[in-house]
C-alpha cells in the first residue's frame, strides 16, 4: 500500500458547516494530518482572500488550490 501524502478538501458543504465554521472534529483531523507529515490542501473555486478566514480557523498555513486550479499556494507562500 502506498503512503498517504496529501488530503484535499473543498470548502462549502465539505470542510465548512453551514455557518462557515470548521467543526472541532475536522480541526482535530487536520492537526493529526499535520502531525503525521501529511499535507492538508484546500481546493476551491474561491480566491485566496476568501480562504483567509478558513486559515484563521485552522491556525496554521496550509496548501491551497484556488480559482478552480488557476492559483496554487504552498504553506502560505
Amino acid at each position: 500500500m502506498k503512503e498517504l501524502k496529501a488530503v484535499f478538501s473543498d470548502l462549502d458543504g465539505t470542510l465548512l458547516r453551514d455557518d462557515k465554521s470548521i467543526s472541532s472534529n475536522s480541526k482535530k483531523a487536520i492537526y493529526s494530518l499535520k502531525d503525521q507529515g501529511i499535507h492538508f490542501v484546500i481546493a476551491t473555486g474561491r480566491g485566496p482572500m476568501a480562504v483567509e478566514t478558513v486559515l484563521e480557523q485552522i491556525g496554521f498555513p496550509v496548501d491551497m488550490i484556488c480559482y478552480s486550479g488557476e492559483y496554487i499556494e504552498r504553506d502560505g507562500k
